[in-house]
């Protein structure tokens, strides 16, 4: 297995023809002059008193790229949890 890029095209826009795909709004066309703004994914997988491991990601323009990955192999180590 070998990594890279994958590219991800929507199921509704890769049948068309290119007659159809320019008649869409300008909404709905692709926009690659505007950067898209990053997202900060953070995942906690967690085994009830057990060992906890957690990723930190960012995802942006089609891709998502591991910041950080800790594994806490004492439960007392976790992050508490936050009141929203």
């Amino acid at each position: 297995m070998t990594g890279g890029n994958i590219s991800v095209v929507s199921e509704d826009r890769e049948n068309l023809s290119p007659e159809e795909d320019a008649t869409l709004a300008p909404n709905e066309q692709d926009d690659d002059d505007e950067p898209n703004f990053p997202a900060k994914v953070n995942v906690m997988i967690e085994k009830m008193g057990k060992r906890i491991l957690q990723i930190e990601t960012t995802a942006q323009d089609d891709e998502i790229v591991i910041d950080e990955v800790y594994y806490f192999w004492m439960p007392s180590w976790r992050m508490r949890k936050s009141r929203i």
